[in-house]
């Protein structure tokens, strides 16, 4: 054992940017500036995707009683 500790990098990169990159190498021009094109999405997957209403994405948490 020696006495010194060591060191940890404690940098875990932007996983956020590595899961879109990876999302937009399955389906590429289906994001633009980070905005999902519903219409191409459902092409490449041939299937219907439906848009959001307002354009917005809504989020929701429910708890169970």
């Amino acid at each position: 054992m020696t006495d010194k500790l060591a060191k940890v990098d404690l940098d875990s990169g932007d996983l956020a940017a590595a899961k879109r990159s990876a999302f937009e190498e399955l389906f590429p021009g289906v994001l633009a500036d980070v905005v999902l094109d519903t219409g191409r999405l459902g092409e490449l997957l041939d299937t219907s995707v439906a848009p959001v209403p307002d354009g917005r994405e809504r989020y929701g948490l429910t708890w169970i009683r």
